[in-house]
């Protein structure tokens, strides 16, 4: 069944349901258990391309959405009380990373899972709690008279997956925790020719580069000075 007729028949079932045959608002937030995203009228959909995750009603809990799952982000996610609030977590990445440690796992001392703690074991209640959630998504926008942000899924990298969906969060609080970019100091080639050591992929694909550079140092027959280039690498701490 297409998506369409789908929350169409879904809004119909509503409407039925309603006093006077009055449908919900086109920001209606289904109070369904782990479903960030709303049962609105198809036309409502059709009309603005995206759902949405509406505004508490008068009563509830009030809902704090925090952007970004770095220190700051995952700090405040752990301590907020969940008795009081509902929180919304927005961030292309569903896990908080202990940079400290990212070195350690580029030369296999520690795995990639040990610096790696997610998020639903930080905060238990994004995947427990009616109210909570946590969205694998980018925001794009913030709307601060409407009290809305507009997001973005991720999609990047992977192949075969639908185009990124975009659709809006109502929010009581905004927190912004996105943390920062690496900084390049200015020097030229670095973003063309260096890997930044922020992210368990970067990690990675160090780790893959050192590996794959040193086995390439033991092929049979390969001049010295080729080796050597090889296994020459530099590191930049500023």
């Amino acid at each position: 069944m297409a998506a369409s007729s789908l929350l169409r028949s879904l809004s119909r079932i509503s409407r039925r349901g309603c006093v006077g045959g009055a449908g919900p608002s086109p920001f209606h937030h289904s109070r369904l258990p782990y479903s960030p995203f709303s049962t609105a009228a198809a036309d409502a959909v059709e009309r603005r391309g995206f759902a949405g995750l509406g505004p508490t009603a008068k009563g509830e809990k009030a809902r704090v959405v925090v952007l970004g799952t770095g220190w700051a982000g995952s700090r405040l996610m752990k301590d907020i009380d969940t008795t009081g609030y509902e929180v919304v977590c927005v961030s292309p990445r569903n896990h908080m990373v202990f940079t400290p440690l990212l070195a350690s796992t580029c030369v296999g001392t520690l795995e990639f899972r040990s610096v790696a703690e997610p998020l639903a074991r930080i905060q238990p209640a994004v995947s427990k709690s009616p109210g909570s959630y946590f969205l694998l998504a980018r925001c794009t926008a913030v709307d601060p008279d409407a009290h809305t942000i507009d997001c973005e899924t991720v999609t990047e990298g992977e192949k075969d997956t639908l185009k990124p969906w975009k659709f809006k969060v109502a929010y009581d609080k905004l927190v912004f925790a996105c943390g920062a970019e690496a900084s390049t100091f200015g020097i030229r080639g670095v973003t063309d020719h260096a890997i930044f050591l922020r992210e368990v992929h970067h990690a990675q694909e160090i780790r893959r580069k050192l590996l794959l550079n040193l086995m390439l140092s033991d092929v049979p027959g390969m001049p010295q000075k080729h080796k050597t280039t090889q296994i020459k690498i530099f590191v930049l701490l500023r």
